[in-house]
This record gives C-alpha cells, structure tokens and sequence, in this order.
C-alpha cells in the first residue's frame, strides 16, 4: 500500500533560483494530478507568493522519496479600514492514492502559533477561494460557523465586504455581481465521475450548503471563504485534534466493538442503541431478507463494528476475502488498482446500509476491488463462517447477493473495456440498471430461447448461438447474432441485457 514515510518544510525565500525552479517542479507534478487548467509559471507565483509575503511549504514523501503531496501557506500583510491586518491563505495537493495519509492540519496550527509569538497582538484571518466541497466540509468540521459564509445564517455586512474587498485585493475575477463570493479561479479539480456525483449526491450539509453557494463546482469557480483566527480557537482546534489521533491509534491497536453481549456496547441501553443502528444499517441490503427473530439475533451478535478514517482502505484488491462489511455510517469508495505509478480507477461510492466485501465470501476468489474511505467510516463486519452460515439457510440472501454481484461485476467489466469505458458514467450506469438475472437451470439441460447481450459475471458458461457452440469464461460479455440458448452451466453467474441495449449505448461494434 503506498504510503507516507516522512514530511519536510521547506522556506522557499532561503533557496536560491536553481532550487526553487527544483521545488516548482516537483510541486507542480502533484498540483498537475490534482488541478487543471492553472500553466506552470503561474502555478510559481502562487506558490512561491508574492514579494512580502511570508511563506512556507510542507511536502510529503513516498516510500522513495519523491513527493506525493504539499501544503503551501502564505502570510500576506495588508491594511483594512486603516488597521493592520495578517491574511492566511493557502493550497494543498495529494496524490490521490496518498489521500488520508497524512494531515496538513497540524502544520497550519503550528505556523499561526509561530506567528501569534512574533505578532501576539496583530488580527489575523485565513481568507481563500475554496473550489471542492471537501475543503468546504473541512473547515466546517473544525470550525463551524464560525467560518464564513456558513448555512446558520446570513453573513453581516462587514465580513461580506472584507470577503468581497480581500477577494478583489487578490485579483480574484468577479463572474457575476448578484453573487459577489464566486470568483473565476481557474483551477478545476479532476474530479472522476464517481467523485463529482459522490458530492452532487451528498447528504452532508456542508457539501449541500457549498454546492449551493458555488453551482459551477468543477469549472474552476471557488467560493470566497473567510475564517477570524484567534490563539483560543485554535488551541481548542488542536487539542480535538489531538484528541482524534489518539482515538484512531487506539482503533489500529485493536480497540474495536462488538454490538453483541461483552462488546463495545457494555449496558444494556447502549447495547440496544447501537442493535438498532445495525438493523437499520441492514434492513437495505439483502441480509435483512427472510430473518425471523432468531436469526436477527444471531446475526447482531456476530457483528463487529469499526471505525475508519478517511483515506483507509478496508479491503484490498488481490486479498483473500475474511469478512463483508455494511456502512453504518460514512462513505467509501470503491477502486481498481492502478498499475505501479498509475492512479486508481473508481467504480462506484457507497454509502449508508450498503454492502462490500461479498464477492471474494461466495467465489472464494482474491478481493476484486479495493474499498477505501472516502469520508469517515462506520461500518458492521460479518465473518466468513457466520456469512456462510446464513447463506445456506436462507435462499433470500443468495438471490440478493447475487443480483448486487452481478450488477458490480458489470460495472466493473464496462469501466474497463473499450467502447464501453468512453462513455460517461450515466450512460454506463443505464446499462447496469437494464441487465437482469438468468436463472439458468441444471447443466445441459437446454433452455428457453434468449433474446439480447448477455453478461457472465461468474463461472463458465457454454451457449448456442445462430447454430454455433460458443463457451464464455468469466467476465465476459456477448452479444448474440440472434436467440441464444444456454447448453452448459459451471457455477455461471449470468445477466441479460434487452436487445439493442448495447448497440444503442455504443457507436461503435461489440468486442
């Protein structure tokens, strides 16, 4: 798993010219990942601030050395209504599989400190453009509304035209005067589909009151931001901080819950509480289906509950499978490995009372995707002898399972493969929706004729096609010449899509 070995700071004012155009370089090889649409020597002047300012970088490192990741933090000295005045602002990028790695939030707390000890009686401010939802949820999370502009309210008067009057001291261009705190950055996020739709979809109210705010997330448009410092904010910031990591290292060591008796949840009202967060948590996925009281019971006392932080991965992509997991609460993204250098590709975001983890239980093949957090994670884990206990008790279970098994095995196999991983994602995601379960009978015993592609997510499957003999092995998607007939089945897995689906969907011909 790539990881973060070790960060440094760097003060780019005690480099001479050769080591700054080194430091822009690998800088703008992040950034270049992270953002488009910004060139290379503006990306300096951004980052190595303008002449005045105070500015110190941070940089992450991976495993061999090369940066994976930066915060840039500038000071600049400005006057406001005849007052002195320090505005923070700053800009950060992570590789994306780094994120979560690391935080830049102790590194920003300990420059304000510094300050604070040269400058204990100037007034100071972070101000930025903020361009995706998460930064927005970020700082929502530490500081509440006490950032600016922020959904408990409208924002006075003053603090508008300081967002309004430092927006325009930065040259930060106006897109429309009706909505003064939109400014035309340049930069854009590169986003995946599964991304931008993850945040066009949330239910987090930050995300919800940004999005608002900044309609044209995505094309470089950033909300006017602006956050009052002071020393008791953000030792109180620093010492939930603290507070966090210590919880999270416990989690590492082991410290996790059991929601049945002798668990996390010791008295009876905080057993009963978290039981019923699990039912609510299971009543949308297939393990809630055909369960008598006896059932649930033995069900919620084999759960186990655990907590992730953003950026974790829960699963890995080539792992065996010991256990399926269902989010209580959070979102997680799920992946395909990239090859070494190469980034990841995101197949789908889950959230709450959705399952992972269930393909590598039944086929008892590697973990075929990576399951990562993409926000913080509560999730309820099964273990592979409970789960195959109740798989073989309960036909609902294999039904539903199986249909979730087929539907993320095609979406997979369509991220993938050409013509199909062209298209956009609503388009592929049509096709997912439109493909139904066959159930195929006993083997070589012929079926009712067919009609349409057919996917086969599992298994091998043998068919007849226009007179022909054609055997399929899984993944493998076929679009028949005309009715097709099923001849021999080995633990398939198949779907059907209607005919003309894919046709429709492709321009081009069918591999």
């Amino acid at each position: 798993m790539p990881h973060i070995s070790r960060s440094t700071v760097v003060d780019p004012a005690r480099l001479d010219a050769r080591q700054q155009h080194v430091l822009v370089e690998e800088l703008f090889g992040v950034h270049q990942q992270v953002f488009a649409g910004v060139s290379a020597q503006e990306f300096r002047s951004y980052v190595l601030g303008t002449e005045g300012d105070h500015t110190r970088i941070l940089k992450f490192h991976g495993e061999t050395g090369e940066v994976v990741g930066f915060m840039a933090l500038h000071i600049h000295e400005t006057q406001v209504q005849g007052k002195p005045l320090s505005v923070f602002r700053a800009g950060a990028g992570m590789k994306r599989q780094y994120r979560g790695g690391a935080s830049t939030l102790s590194f920003a707390i300990r420059e304000y400190l510094r300050f604070k000890l040269r400058h204990p009686l100037r007034e100071s401010c972070y101000f930025g453009a903020l361009i995706h939802p998460s930064s927005h949820g970020l700082f929502d999370h530490w500081y509440g509304d006490r950032m600016w502009p922020n959904p408990s309210g409208p924002t006075p008067a003053p603090v508008q035209d300081l967002l309004i009057g430092l927006g325009d001291h930065f040259g930060m261009r106006r897109i429309d005067d009706s909505r003064p705190l939109v400014r035309d950055m340049g930069w854009r996020t590169r986003d995946t589909e599964v991304e931008e739709q993850y945040w066009r979809s949330s239910d987090k109210p930050s995300a919800r009151f940004f999005l608002e705010q900044n309609p044209g997330y995505g094309k470089g448009e950033g909300l006017l931001t602006l956050l009052p410092l002071r020393v008791d904010w953000i030792v109180g910031i620093a010492l939930r901080r603290l507070w966090s990591s210590l919880r999270s290292r416990m989690r590492r060591m082991g410290r996790i819950g059991h929601i049945g008796e002798g668990g996390l949840a010791h008295s009876p009202a905080s057993r009963s509480a978290w039981q019923e967060q699990a039912r609510r948590a299971l009543a949308a996925t297939p393990l809630s289906q055909g369960l008598g009281p006896d059932d649930w019971s033995r069900l919620l006392e084999a759960l186990s509950f655990h907590q992730h932080r953003t950026g974790e991965v829960i699963v890995r992509q080539g792992e065996p499978g010991d256990a399926m997991y269902v989010i209580v609460k959070g979102s997680a993204y799920v992946c395909l490995e990239g090859a070494a250098g190469e980034d990841e590709l995101l197949l789908d975001s889950l959230g709450p009372g959705e399952l992972f983890g269930e393909m590598a239980l039944v086929t008892g093949a590697p973990r075929s995707t990576t399951v990562r957090a993409a926000r913080a994670l509560s999730l309820l884990r099964l273990p592979r002898a409970v789960f195959a206990a109740g798989w073989a008790r309960h036909e609902a279970w294999q039904l539903g399972i199986l249909d979730v098994i087929l539907r993320r095995a095609f979406r997979s196999h369509l991220a993938r493969q050409a013509p199909f991983s062209a298209l956009g994602l609503r388009d592929r995601e049509t096709l997912v929706s439109a493909l139904q379960p066959l159930r195929a009978g006993p083997a070589r015993e012929t079926q009712q004729p067919q009609h349409g592609a057919l996917f086969l997510a599992v298994g091998t499957l043998e068919i007849l096609d226009a007179g022909q003999s054609v055997r399929l092995q899984a993944p493998a998607l076929h679009e028949a010449e005309g009715p097709w007939f099923v001849v021999d089945t080995v633990a398939a897995l198949v779907g059907v899509l209607p005919a003309g689906a894919l046709a429709a969907a492709t321009p081009g011909p069918v591999p």
